[in-house]
């Protein structure tokens, strides 16, 4: 979770993070997260993962591919039918 705006230092950590890496023009960064999981504390999104933000901030082409097979559940686990259900609503 990097937190975006002025939780972090003065400009938030993704920030910061992305002005380091991208000093040099042929430098690449890979962020790998979750989208269900909870935004940075304070945020109501995670711009780390978010494709549009990354792009409009570094000005960079942006790859994303999301991963959408079950493999720590069960397909009729109360835990993977629940937590989708929660995603759902609060989405």
């Amino acid at each position: 979770m990097l937190s975006e705006g002025n939780s972090f230092g003065e400009t938030g950590m993704l920030k910061d993070l992305l002005a380091f890496v991208f000093e040099h023009n042929s430098n690449k960064l890979l962020l790998i997260g979750d989208t269900a999981q909870l935004p940075p504390v304070g945020q109501t999104f995670s711009a780390g993962l978010d494709r549009q933000y990354l792009q409009d901030t570094t000005g960079k082409k942006v790859l994303f591919a999301e991963l959408d097979e079950v493999m720590r559940q069960n397909e009729s686990s109360g835990i993977l039918r629940n937590a989708t259900e929660l995603r759902k609503i609060f989405a």
